[in-house]
Order: structure tokens, then sequence, then C-alpha cells
């Protein structure tokens, strides 16, 4: 048996998973008779069930019939990947289960009444077996539409770049196209977050802006 290919499935959003990304470049350029792709899970929710991924960020590595020879769930450094590609071991066999495994799922968001913060509680159709609740929360925050008056203060154009987690922080990227956002506006979305993630133990964000230009950070 030969690997041939090293497929990382990840959130678009997940540290772990850039990181993991940078970890398996290394590796294709040690070994480049190896080819490297992506999925990006929250965009190509079928492929991630067709190989039955459950936990983000997860890598496979396949020979060239696209056999599965191992599944590394999480993180390991780029000599230990190597040195899984390089052990002879068995195929691996696909976690039990059905392929698609749709779930709905309940949060709770913050928008603006006026001044104050409302709550309002949303469910999710996951459309995988991957639950990655803090980076679904804030999408569903930006997605956000509803009639006065409540008010979502992220643009239209608002989308999640990425997100960091360090104990009780949470640094949130946001991209947009907006031409100018106010202090103002920039706070009343900091705050939204702020609440929306305490749930999920986060007491302080650090909120930064992309207008694919320029960034600011609140």
């Amino acid at each position: 048996m030969k690997v041939n290919d090293i497929t990382l499935f990840t959130m678009s959003a997940c540290p772990l998973g850039r990181t993991m990304r940078h970890v398996l470049e290394e590796v294709t350029t040690l070994l480049p008779e190896l080819t490297f792709s992506i999925v990006f899970i929250d965009q190509e929710p079928e492929l991630t069930n067709e190989a039955r991924i459950k936990n983000n960020p997860t890598t496979l590595i396949r020979d060239k019939n696209g056999k599965e020879f191992h599944r590394i769930e999480g993180f390991k450094e780029t000599d230990e990947v190597i040195q899984l590609i390089k052990t002879k071991k068995n195929y691996t066999t696909l976690p039990s289960g059905a392929k698609r495994e749709k779930s709905v799922e309940s949060y709770t968001i913050y928008l603006l009444n006026g001044d104050a913060l409302e709550a309002v509680d949303i469910d999710f159709t996951n459309p995988t077996s991957v639950k990655t609740p803090r980076i679904t929360a804030i999408n569903l925050l930006l997605e956000a539409d509803f009639q006065p008056p409540l008010i979502n203060p992220f643009p239209d154009s608002a989308t999640l770049e990425l997100v960091k987690f360090e104990e009780d922080l949470a640094r949130v990227y946001i991209n947009h196209e907006k031409k100018t956002i106010s202090e103002h506006n920039a706070y009343n979305m900091k705050r939204c977050l702020q609440q929306t993630l305490h749930a999920f133990g986060i007491e302080k964000v650090e909120l930064v802006l992309k207008d694919y230009k320029t960034h600011n950070s609140i």
C-alpha cells in the first residue's frame, strides 16, 4: 500500500484547522509525491458526510484509489504525521453510522432592541455530524435577520474569517464590505458577540473588523 493523498477536513474559521493545515503543507513539502487538499466542513457538508467525519479538524491519509490508510482527529506535529505515513498497517475502517446525520441544535444569540440586548432563540439544522457550537453561534449572529425593533449591528456583508479562543477570551476576525463602520456600531457588535458567547464561558471579546484593505481592533 502506498499513501498518495492527504485531505484535511476543517471548519473554515477554525484556528486549530489552520495550524494543522500548516503542518500538512510542511509534510507535503518534505514528501512531494503526496497531494494535499482541504475540505471546509461548513462549505462542503456532502463530502464531509461521505467521509463520515465526526470531529473538527480531521485529516484523512489515503492511497491512490482513495482508500483510507490513516485518520487523524485533532492535531499532530509534522514528524508524527510523517511517521504515520511511513508506518505499515492495515487500512482503517470507516466509523460506523449513516453517512448523513443531520441534527437540530438550539442556540441563543443576542441582538439590539434599542440600547438593550435581547435574547433570541434559534434552531440550527446541522447537515453534518461535526459540532462546533461557538463558531456556529457566531455565524448565526452574523446571519440573523429580524424585523424591528430587533437590530443586528453587523453589516449584511459580514463573514467570519477566523476565531481564536484563549481561556475566557475570544478574538474574532470579521470580514465586511462596508466603507465605514462607526465606533458606536462596532461597540454594539462587540456587545452582541460577547453576550452570545457568554454561554460558552467567554467573558471578553476582541473584535477585529477587516474591510479587505484595513483592519481595526476593539
